[in-house]
């Protein structure tokens, strides 16, 4: 399998309370086909009912916090990740594919920053004049600005739906993944509002 054909659907991708009362009860399993238990409480958003939480009743009789990003649906079965199984090489695959395109994103941007520094120096120094100056730096501040959102939009897509890829620790493409992170984390995120509400589902 390639890394373009790499999908691995969670329950971090549904929104939606009629979705998430149809799957109460319902059997989940680890790759390897070995029962785990089933689905009894789901902790929903209020403000899109997209997945919180999910807690599972192991055969233990004990309920299981999880991640849902860490439950996927395969062939209408319901997995629970455990990254000491296939699935690992497959998050690895989509991790690489992550990184390259956040080192494309950043090359971009280190671009057009020069490019800024060099237009503002022979502005300074009298070379170009005021309209072409303003007409040039609104043209690389609309690029900026459209590279950004874009880093906004995949860093968001990655924390709701991809975010089994960070329980490889041991992985040196999460760390590079992480640093980049941390670097752009300023530049793109304005105040960050966490949720007030949230719906619970409960298997009776």
């Amino acid at each position: 399998m390639t890394v373009s054909n790499i999908t691995l659907k969670t329950l971090a991708s549904f929104k939606g309370k009629d979705f998430f009362t149809k799957i109460l009860g319902v059997k989940v399993y680890t790759d390897n086909g070995e029962y785990v238990g089933f689905i009894k409480r789901i902790i929903l958003k209020k403000d899109d009912e997209s997945v919180k939480r999910v807690f599972i009743k192991n055969t233990d009789g004990r309920l299981l916090s999880i991640d849902p990003s860490r439950i996927i649906i395969e062939n209408n079965r319901v997995i629970l990740i455990k990254f000491g199984s296939p699935k690992k090489s497959l998050a690895y695959n989509e991790l690489a594919l992550i990184v390259k395109e956040f080192k494309n994103l950043a090359e971009e941007l280190e671009h057009i920053r020069y490019s800024i520094l060099i237009l503002d120096e022979k502005y300074f120094r009298g070379y170009i004049s005021q309209g072409y100056y303003e007409r040039e730096r609104n043209k690389l501040e609309k690029k900026r600005a459209e590279i950004l959102t874009i880093i906004r939009r995949k860093v968001e897509y990655i924390e709701k739906n991809k975010r089994y890829i960070f329980d490889l620790q041991d992985s040196e493409l999460l760390l590079r993944l992480k640093e980049f992170l941390e670097r752009i984390e300023i530049e793109i995120y304005g105040e960050i509002s966490l949720e007030n509400f949230i719906t619970v589902l409960t298997l009776s």
